[in-house]
């Protein structure tokens, strides 16, 4: 995210550069947020073809005004043998970083092309929705009184769109047999805009929206029928930043558990673990329960604090 703070009143310009697009996890179950094209996870785990997901994630606790976000997702596949099937979904997100946040609601609409998803397709999809920026000027901390007038709440509504494409297969006779893999590149915020909030007659607060890219990809190893492995990368790209890598690599038990560790680029690590409830308790949809931890490994991790994120998932087919 740019923001700029332009103060007329001494003719300044300041410029920040922080976290744009809300920040989930990276390990697969939400990459669908990114990518209106691409199949749940649960899909490829369990072969439901509805999912619907929550997801709470705190960063970087030791800040004051530290990023919070909250996000659900659901998507449901009208799966056919004609040819085409129709991918269907929606989200609502609400994020908050010391007085600025977001809050967006969109539907995400694509298809997929093959005689049977089962064993493979190639999707393309769009995402539709509004998101309501808003900046809270009176949490604002000027170094000296008169820099910025401040007022009260700014809100901001603006349409927002994205793509994506991607493509899966279901593989046979190879050593990744029975596993499926997959891959998506996506542009979840298209349209570039600037916001502008007024602070008063001597000052102005902006926010230049940015287009991202995503690429994302993973596969599956099946050592017995429900024991695998699942790695998975995530590449991101914004304009004045650093291009930033993801690598993660789960262990699932399908009828008990999963476990996972990544690192990124950015030099922060990740772990992560969760349960699977299903057949085990005699329930015949499937309920994942999750939590990720991660620490950046530069120096000043210990002093902005961890990241803490739950994950709550049901599917059934």
């Amino acid at each position: 995210m740019r923001i700029t703070f332009t103060v007329l009143l001494f003719g300044c310009w300041f410029s920040l550069l922080g976290q744009q697009l809300p920040q989930l996890t990276t390990t697969g179950n939400f990459l669908k947020d990114y990518n209106p094209s691409m199949l749940a996870e649960s899909y490829f785990l369990f072969e439901n073809t509805f999912s619907i997901d929550v997801n709470y994630r705190a960063q970087w606790l030791e800040l004051e005004g530290h990023p919070v976000t909250q996000s659900i997702i659901a998507q449901n596949l009208f799966e056919t043998k004609k040819g085409f099937s129709l991918l269907v979904g929606g989200r609502l997100v609400n994020d908050k970083t010391g007085p600025t946040g977001m809050v967006g609601g969109y539907a995400n609409i694509g298809g997929l092309l093959s005689e049977d998803p089962y064993y493979g397709a190639w999707g393309a999809g769009i995402s539709i929705g509004a998101a309501q920026y808003r900046v809270n000027t009176t949490e604002f901390k000027p170094r000296h009184g008169n820099d910025i007038l401040t007022l009260d709440n700014r809100k901001q509504t603006y349409p927002d769109v994205g793509f994506g494409v991607s493509w899966y297969k279901r593989m046979r006779e190879t050593f990744l047999e029975d596993g499926y893999v997959w891959a998506g590149l996506s542009v979840p915020q298209v349209i570039g805009s600037q916001l502008s909030f007024e602070t008063g007659t001597n000052g102005e607060f902006q926010v230049d929206k940015l287009a991202h890219v995503i690429l994302s990809g993973g596969f599956q190893k099946y050592f017995t029928k429900v024991n695998l492995v699942q790695p998975t990368f995530v590449v991101r790209y914004v304009s004045g930043a650093p291009v930033n890598v993801d690598l993660n690599v789960n262990y699932y038990s399908r009828e008990l558990f999963w476990a996972g560790i990544g690192a990124s680029s950015n030099r922060s690590l990740l772990l992560e673990a969760g349960v699977i409830l299903g057949e085990n308790i005699g329930f015949k949809d499937i309920v994942r329960i999750g939590y990720q931890f991660g620490y950046t490994m530069k120096d000043y991790g210990a002093t902005i604090g961890n990241v803490h994120e739950f994950q709550l998932s049901y599917s059934f087919e």
